[in-house]
């Protein structure tokens, strides 16, 4: 049996390209614990073992029921590790995905219990720095605690980084941030779990941004003066103008929700009921799909429990979930991140990474959009685990792009939207395979895609979206349309045509592996255009006339 010092394994959790996660027992006190051991490659990063560290230290001065507790942290030869605190349990972005929506008692409750956690951290002078639905925990008895303090600094840390959707004007500027930045991002949370939506919906994770910098706060209706004016006042773009700590918005707070939803909210507020059925339904669905090899011995939730929730989301593949993707573990370093120099999110499991643009825009009921709109993340996509965006941000820029460019063989699935080609009518699928070869700098990748139809592309990728090119000139003799010679020929007739093709998908999924590396790509989307030329013609001859096509597409990763 495999051991942690003290520890002694008692289930592999999850295996991937920045760590593994056990689950495992002191042998002397019969503590249970979470064990995440570093990656070799994670380790050989400049940086990254000193910020794995930092957290350690970072969490082992707090000690609240509303923070993770941390263990143990070792450094040997030949690996680092650390042992934590197992809750089972849901991240409140898990539980969206499976309840859709909480009531407003239990949406102000689950933030209460998160902000209590924050205002221990902040009476000890450390700032967060990445409050979102994500990184907060509830446990089977409904309690909520903050969890990933990968990005916790003293105060007045300068540097941009954060969940986009929650970030606060300053964090996004990259000045130094306080406490108030912290209340910032809790009240874009609390705005999300009463709303359905975040703050500033929008396409890109650029345009999230400028928004959090240039447009005012969203109104919250419906939840009362004191709500209302709670959110506008702590969302300020002036931090001197927001609450000054995680205390002072908890106290409003709490007289906010008395005031809008009566004497008995706090009672109401229970999500335990939520948090169980939602756990043991992950673990039904693990039972179903692993043939319940991966059952845990100490709680409601599995160690192999969100192998089956992504198994059965149809929007990606191949993700190995984790226990700590689901709360089973509260876990801290492993969470999830955004790289905000790349401009995409980085939602990533321990056996799991998803980049993708930020789209939290989409037209669904508030009701069923919720856990989709939290961060920003699609519903069907797992909660994750890696490495945070501090440690990202000790990569260079072409390191970042690098992790997610969508090199390797492609399915490319395409129906014509709009044609006036009449040999191409609006309805014709096609189904090609891409093999893409890209070669990254400090901003952007450039290379060439070899379609199984011969074409080839020339292509760029910017870390978010991919743009395949190409401008290919046929021409030869005519054939005959109609008449008795129809079909043939025609020798003493030429025309040459130009047909310029042009696509441009955005990456939806990723997932890890050896090749390839982790970060690439399993899934894009988006669409392409065609366009024919005038024909030039010599002699008697009517090829295609000039024309365009618009097509949607969609690229899956092939093995």
């Amino acid at each position: 049996m495999a051991s942690f010092g003290a520890y002694e394994v008692i289930q592999q959790v999850a295996v991937g390209s920045t760590g593994t996660v056990y689950r495992a027992r002191h042998r002397e006190i019969n503590r249970i614990a979470a064990i995440k051991e570093l990656s070799p490659e994670v380790r050989a990063v400049p940086g990254l073992v000193e910020r794995f560290r930092a957290e350690a230290h970072t969490l082992a001065a707090l000690d609240s029921p509303h923070v993770v507790s941390v263990f143990d942290f070792v450094e040997e030869p030949q690996r680092v590790w650390i042992a934590e605190e197992w809750v089972d349990g849901l991240t409140i972005e898990t539980l969206l995905r499976s309840t859709g929506s909480l009531t407003p008692e239990q949406a102000v409750g689950v933030l209460r219990g998160a902000l209590l956690g924050l205002a221990h951290a902040h009476d000890r002078q450390i700032v967060h720095r990445d409050i979102a639905p994500s990184n907060i925990i509830a446990d089977l008895a409904g309690t909520s605690m903050l969890i990933d303090f990968g990005l916790a600094a003293p105060i007045g840390q300068t540097g941009r980084c954060g969940t986009p959707a929650f970030m606060s004007p300053e964090a996004v500027a990259g000045a130094p941030v306080g406490k108030s930045s912290d209340v910032y991002s809790a009240a874009a949370v609390l705005y999300t779990l009463l709303v359905g939506r975040t703050p500033f919906p929008a396409r890109t994770a650029e345009d999230v941004l400028q928004a959090q910098v240039q447009q005012p706060p969203p109104p919250l209706t419906g939840h009362g003066p004191a709500m209302a004016a709670l959110v506008t006042d702590a969302m300020a773009k002036d931090p001197a103008a927001r609450p000054p700590d995680a205390g002072a918005f908890l106290a409003r707070l709490e007289d906010a929700a008395q005031q809008r939803y009566g004497a008995g909210w706090l009672e109401r507020s229970s999500i335990a009921g939520l948090v169980g059925a939602a756990t043991a339904g992950v673990a039904a669905v693990t039972a179903a799909t692993a043939g319940g090899a991966a059952a845990s011995s100490g709680g409601a939730a599995s160690g192999g429990a969100a192998a089956a929730e992504a198994g059965a989301a149809a929007t990606t593949t191949s993700f190995l979930e984790t226990a700590a993707t689901t709360g089973a573990v509260r876990t801290s370093r492993f969470s999830r991140s955004f790289l905000v120099g790349a401009a995409v999110v980085t939602v990533a499991a321990i056996g799991a990474v998803t980049a993708l643009a930020l789209t939290n825009g989409d037209k669904k009921s508030p009701q069923k959009s919720t856990a989709a709109q939290a961060g920003g993340v699609p519903a069907g996509v797992p909660a994750s685990v890696t490495p945070s965006a501090t440690e990202i941000a000790t990569l260079t820029p072409a390191q970042t792009l690098a992790a997610s460019v969508p090199n390797g063989r492609y399915r490319i699935k395409s129906v014509i939207v709009a044609s006036n080609v009449p040999s191409n009518p609006v309805g014709t699928k096609s189904t090609v395979t891409w093999t893409i070869t890209l070669t990254c700098a400090a901003t952007s990748c450039t290379g060439k895609i070899h379609s199984s139809s011969g074409r080839v592309f020339t292509a760029t990728y910017d870390g978010t979206v991919l743009v395949a090119k190409e401008r290919e000139v046929q021409g030869g003799p005519c054939i005959y349309r109609t008449g008795p010679r129809k079909g043939q020929v025609d020798r003493s007739t030429h025309y040459s045509v130009t047909t310029t093709e042009a696509f441009t998908l955005t990456v939806t999924a990723s997932a890890p592996g050896t090749p390839p590396a982790p970060g690439v790509p399993t899934a894009m989307a988006g669409g392409g255009k065609i366009a024919i030329s005038k024909p030039i013609i010599r002699g008697v001859c009517t090829p295609d006339p000039p024309g365009k096509e618009t097509l949607r597409s969609t690229a899956t990763r092939l093995p």
